[in-house]
């Protein structure tokens, strides 16, 4: 197991340090964890910035509740259909 996890953690690093978009992103800790995330549970990292947004979201929003033990109602697309929803909202609060 911790030969498992030197061998991800090595080819985390390498991934991040191949792309220097990616490497801009992840001297944020927050954002660093978030990458981390998406790099644990697809294998790798997508090379475009844009991609590895919509991966993160995906991680978050499928695995967020479940790392955490915690039974969804929603499925993740239900869950970013009521984001973007708030999102197009002026302030982002829910509407009529």
């Amino acid at each position: 197991a911790r030969r498992r996890a030197r061998e991800a953690a090595r080819d985390l690093v390498a991934a991040i340090e191949a792309n220097p978009a990616i490497r801009k992103l992840a001297v944020n800790p927050l954002l660093l964890s978030i990458i981390a995330l998406v790099h644990r549970y697809r294998a790798t990292l997508p090379k475009r910035r844009v991609d590895l947004y919509a991966e993160c979201v995906d991680v978050l929003l499928g695995h967020w509740d479940e790392a955490k033990g915690l039974a969804g109602r929603l499925s993740p697309g239900e869950k970013r259909a009521v984001l973007q929803r708030l999102g197009h909202r002026p302030g982002g609060r829910p509407g009529p």
